[in-house]
């Protein structure tokens, strides 16, 4: 659930992820989409059980400021749906806290919210009747969906993989390969076609359900928000500040950055996030390899060499030292 959690932020649960990465594409691409999505949860998990995530401590800094971009524009987005002053940054402040609570309380806040996500989307699904398979089957913008989230739900999964066994870990990938699936295939029927800047909301408020689109939106802008608020948080208490100055490090920055506006973080900051988030997949898949590299193959191979003929001289010195010492 944390994984979905984290995927579903504010551009999927308001429809305008969905519109544009699957526009004029045959819904049923949904399917690659969520088995990729399910695929690499299931990928992070393993490698964070293997202990072979990669992450150096430059790694961990980039990724905490990629997790800043994402919960500024969350708190961007929030401020411009909640209708009272200052909600964007009183629910950051919700999520900061939240987060500081760990992955298990991560995992049950996940485990309530998501859910209801969820229903709310399949409710709009069924109440809207409108499914249609036809359009386009490349599978390129699909598999570049995939790896939109990949840093942040990457860098979570692998922290939760650590207390999952194997088993876990395919149930839970298969688990949330199916949901993606279902969901965007529904988000894709529902939003498709539409090119307002909330495609999801616009059409629930045509159906008379505004506030079942607000309460979805608001709640997947949340859920991405403790996933990111806890990745920065966590960073700041490994250099040994305090639980206050953590919080602090976490809150008051994001606030700053998020008065830039929700659209140019968004055009701007997403793109980056995006590129570490490859940038991230290709160093894991590196040490995931059971395949030694080619340098070190060489290296190997060299000492190997230099120990066989060691071995061999010392072998013909004590030969020569034997027949030296016959009698003559």
């Amino acid at each position: 659930m944390i994984y979905i959690g984290t995927v579903i932020g504010a551009g999927f649960a308001s429809g305008k992820e969905i519109a544009v990465y699957f526009d004029s594409l045959s819904p049923l691409t949904a399917i690659l989409s969520g088995i990729l999505l399910g695929a690499l949860g299931g990928f992070f998990m393993y490698a964070g059980y293997k202990g072979r995530f990669f992450e150096p401590p430059w790694f961990k800094l980039l990724t905490v400021i990629c997790s800043f971009i994402t919960l500024a524009a969350m708190c961007s987005g929030a401020g411009e749906i909640i209708p009272f002053p200052c909600g964007g940054v009183l629910l950051t402040a919700l999520a900061v806290a939240s987060g500081v609570l760990g992955i298990k309380f991560l995992g049950k806040l996940n485990g309530i919210l998501v859910p209801v996500i969820i229903f709310c989307i399949l409710f709009l699904f069924f109440k809207n009747g409108n499914v249609f398979i036809t359009g386009s089957y490349l599978p390129f913008k699909p598999i570049l969906y995939s790896a939109l989230n990949l840093l942040i739900a990457g860098s979570l999964m692998a922290e939760q993989g650590k207390s999952l066994s194997k088993k876990e870990i395919v149930l839970s990938s298969v688990i949330s390969a199916a949901v993606m699936s279902c969901l965007i295939f529904a988000l894709c029927c529902l939003t498709i076609g539409n090119d307002s800047a909330m495609p999801l909301k616009e059409i629930a408020s045509y159906m008379g359900f505004p506030i079942i689109s607000s309460l979805l939106i608001l709640l997947a802008i949340f859920t991405t928000m403790v996933s990111s608020a806890k990745l920065i948080y966590d960073y700041f208490k490994g250099l040994k500040l305090s639980p206050f100055f953590s919080s602090f490090m976490t809150l008051v920055p994001t606030v700053a950055l998020s008065f830039i506006g929700f659209s140019a973080i968004v055009k701007y900051g997403y793109a980056f996030v995006s590129v570490a988030g490859l940038v991230l997949l290709f160093f894991t898949v590196l040490k995931m390899l059971p395949l030694k590299t080619a340098g070190f193959i060489v290296l190997k191979r060299k000492k190997k060499f230099s120990g066989g003929k060691l071995k061999n001289l010392k072998k013909q010195n004590e030969r020569h030292t034997a027949l030296n010492n016959l009698p003559h």
